[in-house]
């Protein structure tokens, strides 16, 4: 059996496991009706589906450029860019 101890740390590490994993854009829902029944009727795609409704339900909403803007930039590397590296 674990001791109070560890059991106090488990919780702690659990706890800041999912504050770090868990983003503040990210919604969980729990709906009345089977997965199953949910995909047939979506199509496969439940995300997409799931999103039309909530585009229905709220309307369409403007784009909000300067929300766009101050997010930091992505690090993605492109294959240009390892092209120039090797040619240098």
């Amino acid at each position: 059996m674990l001791g109070s101890e560890t059991k106090q740390e488990l919780a702690g590490l659990a706890r800041l496991c999912y504050t770090v994993c868990v983003q503040k854009t990210t919604i969980t829902i729990r709906p009345s009706r089977p997965r199953t029944e949910l995909l047939e009727a979506s199509g496969g795609n439940l995300n997409k589906w799931i999103n039309g409704l909530i585009e229905r339900a709220l309307g369409e909403r403007k784009p909000d450029w300067e929300a766009h803007f101050r997010q930091p930039r992505r690090k993605v590397g492109y294959c240009a860019d390892e092209l120039r590296r090797a040619s240098r």
